[in-house]
């Protein structure tokens, strides 16, 4: 690297032949006087990572060329005054030379230019300084000799470097401004764009209820605002549909879409109803759920053989069998268990799986391309935490029914597959549930212990031909508890809501 001096411009020049970057000053040093040049540069290659200071003031630069690709070190020494062997430095002097072990910031250089003004200033007579020049002397002073006062300089300095290093650190993401002013949109005759006619604005269908009479929806605040409206016909039904079908597996509007490419409602005052109590209890999930799964409807049998004449259920008179998501499943494994790790907010955590799958399924450039797994005292987190990459999704869960992420979708899709079994049996997850489960199992005799089992399993206790079943299966397989918890945990009763 270079920084050289040509006809009256600084210019900084890394790298040599055809991939160089360069960048040269566009206005020239001053002549017959001193100038302070300061180079800073972060190793990144690129010309966005070079500020060139004068006199402590950044400069304006124009980039001659960004095409850095390869190293800056040279095996040559450090040569000043002279490039190559022909290039040398006439009628003018330089003096007071630094070079850095890392890259500077505003104030380190003003730092070094006040450092050298200061010797010079004090070269002077002090009768003569101006009371700017000795209150700048008195201030540096201060800063470098003073004992309280270089330490509260020293300190000021850390926290400035910590809060840099947050802002570096921070991650970047794109969001979305409200222009000042809005531009013009046209209603255009038979679509054909060039071809507007009247100027229209941002408002929702005059056939839906409005926010307000006296006012129109302007911006994305006032359109979030007239959604949960409590006069909006459509956000609390749709969302009140929603959740009866998380909790009932089969929704009160059935279609794609809420409307005229739906169904007609099975129950439309029941969704009324819904929907109005969704709203009384200030949109809370959590209170519409629990009003739901203390109903009368929701404890019933899924028993088809009391279906009573309804044999599509259609008037819910009994539960609908519901295989659980593939989060839910593992969760309630680690909660059985006792391993399950209750927290809020925080990062996610990557859990175990095969080695060499993620950074097969990884692009090098990729920031996650190195799949580092999490602590084991992490490993039980709610799988709501668990770490999820677009293009490689955890195996176990994906095979448990988990959606890529590849696209969005609507609902979820319910799954049967024979390989469920086989990671019901062998993930770690699982594997490690059994087994602290099979740990705390209590009980005076087998018959306690399999009833014990089955009541923190399917809460309620084991029948006389189940006892007998695993007793037997006890005795052929050396009383392994461990492995019987896993047979247990790979049955319908503990993988489906009944």
């Amino acid at each position: 690297w270079t920084l050289e001096l040509e006809h009256g411009l600084v210019t900084v020049r890394f790298g040599d032949g055809v991939g160089a970057l360069t960048i040269e000053s566009k206005d020239k040093l001053g002549v017959d006087l001193w100038s302070h040049v300061a180079l800073s540069y972060d190793g990144t290659g690129k010309a966005k990572g070079i500020q060139l200071y004068v006199n402590g003031i950044q400069v304006p630069v124009q980039l001659k060329s960004d095409d850095l690709n390869s190293s800056i070190r040279v095996k040559s020494s450090f040569k000043l005054g002279v490039i190559g062997h022909k290039g040398y430095l006439i009628d003018s002097a330089v003096d007071e030379v630094f070079v850095m072990k890392k890259s500077l910031k505003k104030r380190h250089v003003i730092d070094l230019m006040k450092f050298s003004r200061s010797a010079l200033l004090l070269a002077h007579d002090w009768t003569k300084l101006s009371k700017e020049d000795r209150g700048e002397l008195y201030t540096d002073y201060l800063r470098y000799y003073d004992p309280v006062f270089s330490l509260l300089y020293k300190k000021e300095l850390d926290l400035e470097d910590q809060l840099s290093k947050l802002r570096n650190n921070a991650t970047e993401c794109m969001i979305m401004k409200e222009r000042k002013t809005n531009s013009d949109h046209y209603m255009y005759k038979a679509g054909q764009y060039d071809r507007g006619s009247e100027v229209v604005e941002s408002e929702v269908p005059k056939w839906l209820v409005t926010l307000n009479k006296d006012s129109k929806i302007k911006n994305r605040l006032g359109f979030a605002k007239w959604l949960i409206d409590t006069e909006h016909p459509l956000t609390a039904r749709v969302e009140a549909n929603r959740l009866w079908k998380i909790i009932f597996k089969k929704p009160l509007v059935t279609g794609e879409g809420f409307g005229n490419q739906s169904d007609y409602p099975y129950h439309k005052d029941l969704l009324d109803f819904l929907a109005s109590y969704l709203i009384e209890k200030n949109w809370s999930r959590k209170d519409f759920i629990r009003y739901l799964v203390a109903s009368k409807v929701y404890r019933q049998t899924s028993d088809i053989s009391e279906a009573n004449g309804d044999l599509y259920n259609s008037f819910w008179t009994r539960s609908e069998r519901v295989r659980l998501s593939a989060e839910v499943l593992r969760d309630q494994a680690l909660q059985v268990s006792g391993l399950l790790k209750i927290k809020e907010g925080g990062p996610g955590v990557f859990i175990k799986q095969p080695k060499g799958l993620w950074e097969a399924m990884t692009s090098d450039a990729s920031t996650t391309y190195k799949f580092i797994e999490s602590p084991k005292e992490d490993q039980f987190y709610r799988s709501l935490y668990t770490f999820v990459k677009r293009n490689a999704p955890h195996p176990a869960l994906m095979t448990l029914g988990m959606p890529n992420r590849q696209s969005s979708i609507s609902r979820r899709g319910e799954i049967n597959t024979p390989s469920q079994a086989l990671v019901l049996l062998n993930e770690y997850s699982f594997r490690k549930s059994a087994e602290e489960l099979s740990e705390k199992i209590e009980g005076a005799d087998t018959d306690a212990k399999i009833n014990w089992l089955y009541k923190r399993l399917f809460y309620r206790i084991a029948n006389r031909n189940e006892k007998t079943l695993i007793r037997t299966y006890l005795h052929n397989n050396a009383n392994n508890w461990t492995e019987l918890c896993l047979i247990l945990m790979n049955s319908t009763a503990f993988s489906h809501r009944k």
